[in-house]
């Protein structure tokens, strides 16, 4: 045992006098670990003389042997770790001076930012070991850093020297590789160059990335989990590894509207994600014919067709169009029927109609063709109409004077109905888009002719008969500005020419004319 420890003093005395080493130690980064809560966790937090929690400085390096001196407020305690020296102080400590017996001393390092208490740092340290050979000239040889990450960096002894792979002539002596990138974990190995190493590839692995976990899960289950964009997986999601730093989520689902939200993952730490998605498919409304208004549960959607993204359930659908009947209906929308056509309805009879015809009076006291032209103006009916009777009357004979009347015969006449002419005005009650009832109420002016059928032509006669005229106008039309009508109405005559009384006190001819029943029936026009 003793002899092998000789050994090993001559080997290493031989190479202290065969190499001279250059060396140097630098501060090369601080900062205050925002998230890190180490230096205030249960298992991990230290206190100082004064009862009070320290803080923690994570020293990033992988050489030990470094001792920290606090100056009076002291060191309350170093912990060695792989790759870093956790270094516990007072709260409110100032500098702090790093020794190492090979890389020399750091002295009085002022911190950049206040120490406070139960707070994390972390200080990264260049410690640079760089062998010359007193003996020989130095070797330098061809290398290649083959890096399987395009984005890392390589160190080495400290020193960046590429991202990505390098090629490149280096001295042949040890040196310490280091490969660095944000969110992964820093690859650390030491690698000899001898001269026969020219032409080397040294290969670089692939980072391992510092991962935090997420778990999803969604109301319903089976929605297609996208991580920044990529598909990972279906909901539930539990417990999946997800390098740190923001991310994008979002959950897809058919019928349902997609859910996107922005979490933060943190080292070793898990984000529990709970959602509810909100049931959406994509809706089309057809009409016949298009450029209808649209609203939905009141809101206006603009003309049709129509096609968005909206929820199931039960919507109030209004279409309005210009011509057409407006539609208002209250339907149930799924994803079970994602589109829809109605058909509108053109508007054949309005409140508001403006009409001429002709008819022909069938049964009553005058038959005869008709005309007419009217007006239905918000529902209220002003019409005009003209007949022409085509029924003549018997004949009817005078006396000079009645009380000689025995047999004999008198003056000989013929009478009839010249025209009838009426004003009317109604209330008109839509039945539907197609038929409309409107009772009304007006007047007839009777024009009679009385006509000698002796040889004196200068013996013909006129008078009048004015009736109250009570009605009821069915009105049908089959198709748009096209109307059949049916007329029932009532004659009471109101007064009448001395003539008319005169033949009505002889004869009923008057009263059959002018009083009691008549039906008509015609096509109208209307506009």
């Amino acid at each position: 045992m003793k002899d092998f420890t000789r050994l090993s003093l001559l080997v290493a005395f031989l190479l202290i006098c065969s190499y001279s080493a250059a060396q140097s130690l630098s501060v090369k980064s601080f900062k205050l670990l925002e998230n890190d809560l180490t230096a205030n966790t249960y298992g991990t937090v230290e206190y100082d003389q004064n009862g009070q929690v320290a803080a923690l400085i994570k020293v990033v390096t992988v050489e030990k042997g470094f001792v920290f001196d606090g100056g009076m407020l002291g060191i309350v305690r170093t912990v060695q770790k792989a790759g870093e020296i956790w270094v516990y102080v007072p709260y409110g400590l100032q500098r702090i001076t790093i020794s190492h017996p090979d890389f020399g001393i750091v002295r009085n390092y002022y911190f950049p930012i206040p120490i406070e208490k139960g707070r994390t740092y972390e200080m990264e340290l260049n410690a640079v070991r760089e062998v010359l050979a007193n003996s020989k000239v130095d070797t330098y040889v061809d290398v290649s850093f083959e890096n399987a990450m395009s984005s890392s960096d390589i160190y080495l002894n400290g020193i960046k020297i590429a991202s990505g792979s390098w090629k490149g002539s280096i001295i042949a002596t040890t040196y310490l590789i280091e490969v660095k990138q944000e969110k992964y974990q820093t690859y650390t190995t030491t690698v000899t160059l001898s001269p026969n190493d020219n032409g080397r590839i040294i290969r670089i692995p692939q980072l391992d990335p510092i991962t935090g976990t997420i778990s999803i899960t969604s109301e319903p289950a089976g929605a297609t989990v996208y991580l920044d964009g990529d598909e990972i997986g279906t909901s539930p999601l539990i417990e999946r590894d997800v390098i740190i730093g923001s991310h994008k989520i979002e959950l897809r689902k058919k019928n349902y509207r997609t859910s996107t939200m922005d979490i933060e993952v943190k080292e070793n730490e898990t984000n529990s994600i709970i959602t509810e998605l909100k049931d959406e498919f994509r809706f089309t409304l057809l009409s016949t014919p298009a450029g209808a208004t649209l609203s939905l549960n009141g809101v206006n959607k603009g003309k049709t067709p129509y096609s968005d993204l909206i929820s199931s359930g039960d919507y109030q659908v209004r279409l309005s169009k210009t011509g057409y009947l407006p539609y208002d209906q209250q339907m149930h929308l799924s994803g079970d029927n994602p589109e829809v056509t109605i058909s509108l309805e053109r508007i054949i009879l309005s409140k508001t109609d403006f009409y001429l015809g002709g008819g022909y009076s069938v049964v009553g006291h005058i038959t005869g063709i008709e005309a007419f032209a009217g007006a239905f103006i918000r529902n209220i009916n002003i019409e005009c109409g003209f007949l022409l009777p085509q029924n003549v009357s018997s004949t009817v004979w005078w006396m000079d004077t009645p009380s000689e009347w025995s047999g004999k015969e008198g003056l000989q006449y013929e009478y009839s109905v010249a025209y009838a002419a009426s004003a009317l005005a109604g209330w008109g009650i839509l039945l539907g888009n197609r038929t409309r009832i409107t009772p009304r109420i007006g007047a007839r002016y009777n024009l009679i002719n009385g006509k000698y059928l002796g040889s004196q032509s200068d013996m013909d006669q006129t008078s009048f008969v004015v009736s109250g005229l009570a009605e009821i106008r069915a009105e049908y039309s089959p198709m748009p500005h096209v109307g059949f009508i049916c007329v029932p109405s009532y004659d009471l005559p109101l007064k009448m020419g001395d003539l008319a009384s005169r033949i009505d006190a002889t004869s009923t001819l008057i009263k059959d004319w002018c009083s009691g029943f008549s039906l008509s029936i015609g096509v109208e026009l209307y506009f």
